[in-house]
């Protein structure tokens, strides 16, 4: 079963949602900001992996990311965000 990973990050919380490739959702968590232009590179990658973490827990690979961050507007700002990831 392929299972996909979303992020989607404010810049008030964050939420990271595991679903199979049927579109079930098979788990979730909820963290902190991680907005680029609201916190430096070391606290983006460290929300970013506590909150991946927490919601993948022991459920196996991941086929799939996608991540969808408030602040990232410029192809620098993605690239930024893809070396984080």
């Amino acid at each position: 079963m392929t299972r996909v990973l979303g992020v989607d990050g404010g810049g008030t919380h964050t939420r990271a949602v595991l679903a199979d490739s049927d579109g079930r959702i098979l788990s979730s968590s909820t963290g902190a900001s991680i907005n680029p232009r609201h916190h430096d590179r070391a606290t983006l990658g460290q929300r970013l992996e506590a909150l991946t973490q927490a919601a993948i827990g022991e459920q196996g690979p991941i086929g799939a990311v996608f991540l969808g961050l408030g602040g990232v507007s410029t192809a620098a700002d993605a690239a930024e965000v893809e070396a984080i990831a």
